[in-house]
């Protein structure tokens, strides 16, 4: 038994818990969040690469918030992954 990581797993999975809630169960507060701070950056921020798709995310809201979904699920298994690995060790 690992403590330390065992540890440092069960940190990771209350961190994405916390992320992963809110991505799923308060998708609409999150898109309206996004879009006005993408607003914001792209009057700060004009000349810079990442403002290029800035639009698509605010025309398809609906894919920011499944690919944040999909990734909030597999931060998930890696951190059960995690605890399992932290009980057992990895051999």
């Amino acid at each position: 038994m690992n403590l330390l990581f065992l540890i440092a797993s069960i940190i990771f999975l209350g961190y994405s818990i916390r992320y992963s809630y809110f991505w799923w169960f308060q998708a609409d507060e999150y898109a309206k969040l996004n879009k006005k701070k993408r607003r914001e950056y792209r009057k700060k921020l004009f000349f810079m690469p990442q403002t290029m798709l800035f639009d698509f995310y605010d025309q398809n809201s609906g894919f920011e918030i499944g690919m944040n979904r999909g990734v909030g699920l597999i931060f998930l298994l890696v951190a059960i992954l995690g605890i399992v690995v932290g009980f057992h060790g990895p051999f």
